[in-house]
């Protein structure tokens, strides 16, 4: 974990949009229902970002509760392109495992992963 995460660890979030920056107003609104991933942000200018199919590999990518301060805490800040809605009907606890970037394994069998 970063010095920067200032000891905040999480990368499945889960809750309520509570404010809107600027610039996500279209894609946003208070109340809207929102998940925070692994991948907190990407670069936007290597060579996996700019070939439009690899971003998840960007050399440059900060990753919640890893490189950026993560989702154990009551307020999260978060790029508004890198939340994902959550639609009505799907309860938190059942959406914040879902934002997980596959490094968490879960089966019957047990907790296979390092979450």
């Amino acid at each position: 974990m970063a010095d920067v995460t200032r000891g905040i660890a999480g990368h499945e979030g889960a809750g309520q949009v509570v404010a809107v920056g600027e610039g996500s107003e279209k894609r946003w609104k208070v109340g809207d229902r929102a998940g925070i991933k692994w991948i907190a942000s990407v670069c936007g200018e290597c060579e996996f970002c700019l070939n439009g199919a690899d971003e998840v590999h960007c050399i440059n990518q900060t990753n919640s509760g890893f490189t950026a301060e993560g989702t154990f805490q009551e307020y999260v800040l978060a790029p508004s392109t890198y939340a994902s809605k959550i639609p009505d009907g799907v309860l938190d606890e059942e959406a914040g495992p879902i934002m997980c970037g596959g490094k968490c394994q879960r089966t019957d069998s047990g907790d296979h992963g390092w979450c």
